[in-house]
């Protein structure tokens, strides 16, 4: 008996096709719908929508975290440790960071402080201090390349919202980068210090005046211009002058 190709191929491919599409249609069961068994293929409008989203979920999970935190160890001025506030199945370390500042202004970050985890898409310990080396475009940990940015909260102290205004817990200092002269405001007293050769100037609009309520000590030479010091009981000899009339001089 002689066999036409085609006609054996056509029946092959119906054969084929009708076992595959029987394969790939999903039964219903009385505890719902199920295939066969493993061996049986899902069906590719199926699978794509899940391999698509795993690449996805993959990916994204990559990118760096820029998490919630708080601060539980101040290393420096300018590096700080945190503790992640997610609430996640997950294991979160904590990460020493550099804090989002300037060399210019240093902020007195204190152990509880709150911000969250600023991110960057590259490496940053090339330029912080916390590592070597030069960043290149190599992906990362989702938690290495992060800094500390505080974030503003509701409970801080009241202050005048139309004026700068500084603070921390040992005061305030202003000085110039090689420290030839200090301002130091302290919660007991305020020092200007000059490091160096130096003068300090205080100048005032004609009729006004400086005002000190207390006592000043001069320790120097105090030079003044138009000045009229008046004593009374003034005599001639070794004897003593009695104190300057009060007024103004």
């Amino acid at each position: 008996m002689t066999v036409d190709p085609v006609a054996l191929a056509v029946v092959l491919v119906a054969y084929i096709s009708a076992w595959v599409i029987g394969c790939n249609y999903p039964r219903k069961a009385s505890t719902g719908w199920f295939m066969a068994d493993n061996a049986l293929k899902t069906p590719l409008s199926w699978s794509l929508n899940q391999f698509v989203d795993g690449k996805t979920s993959t990916a994204l999970s990559l990118f760096t975290k820029q998490l919630p935190c708080h601060v539980v160890k101040v290393v420096s001025s300018q590096i700080v440790t945190v503790a992640f506030d997610v609430k996640t199945d997950y294991t979160l370390p904590q990460v020493t960071m550099p804090v989002a500042t300037s060399e210019y202004v240093r902020l007195p970050i204190q152990v509880g402080d709150k911000g969250y985890a600023k991110g960057s898409d590259a490496y940053l310990g090339g330029v912080t201090g916390l590592g070597g080396g030069t960043a290149d475009m190599t992906r990362r940990g989702n938690l290495t390349s992060l800094c500390f940015q505080p974030l503003g909260n509701t409970s801080w102290t009241k202050v005048d919202d139309n004026a700068l205004t500084m603070y921390g817990p040992n005061g305030v200092v202003i000085e110039d980068s090689k420290k030839g002269t200090t301002v130091t405001l302290s919660p007991t007293d305020l020092k200007i210090v000059l490091n160096k050769a130096g003068d300090v100037t205080i100048t005032l609009q004609s009729g006004h005046k400086v005002q000190i309520n207390g006592d000043l000590n001069v320790s120097g030479t105090m030079t003044a211009g138009k000045f009229n010091h008046v004593h009374g009981g003034v005599q001639t000899g070794s004897g003593q002058t009695q104190r300057p009339n009060s007024g103004t001089y």
